[in-house]
């Protein structure tokens, strides 16, 4: 369970204490948005292991990821990564228009433990919106980026 900082508390010698709070969860988080209850179809995140590859389709959610969500999201991927000896990665951006700087940082932070492990990660079904954010930010030069995950994948097959 992730639990997060929300102050401090004195206890009984005068000292202040750490208190802390369980962290929502996405289907909590998405309750509290208004959001339809997930679905295999619906998640925000679907994480799918295809041999040696690790698929992550995200959906349109990300366009508007808050902080706790965003932390969510990358601790769920992170975890998944962590169990990976050499992370291949294909994060597949099929219906997303754009997204902001909350889901950029998730996306670095998945990058940076797959390379850090020796993996790699590379982008698919990314549209011109998406394409044109990763340009201006240059991390189009980063994440390689293949129209569908099946191009992705056979790219990081040949590496």
């Amino acid at each position: 369970m992730l639990l997060r900082n929300v102050g401090r508390l004195p206890d009984r010698s005068g000292k202040s204490s750490r208190l802390f709070e369980p962290v929502p969860t996405v289907s909590q988080i998405a309750s509290e948005v208004s959001l339809e209850p997930l679905n295999p179809s619906q998640d925000v995140l679907v994480i799918q292991h295809h041999g040696e590859f690790v698929v992550i389709s995200v959906s349109p959610v990300v366009e508007s990821l808050d902080f706790t969500l965003g932390d969510i999201l990358a601790e769920t991927i992170l975890n998944t990564l962590r169990t990976s000896e050499q992370p291949m990665v294909v994060v597949d951006l099929t219906g997303v228009e754009l997204f902001g700087s909350m889901f950029l940082s998730v996306l670095l932070r998945c990058w940076k433990a797959c390379v850090t492990r020796g993996g790699m990660m590379v982008l698919s079904g990314a549209g011109d919106r998406v394409r044109e954010l990763l340009k201006i930010v240059r991390l189009d030069v980063l994440w390689p980026i293949y129209k569908t995950r099946e191009e992705a994948m056979a790219a990081l097959s040949a590496d």
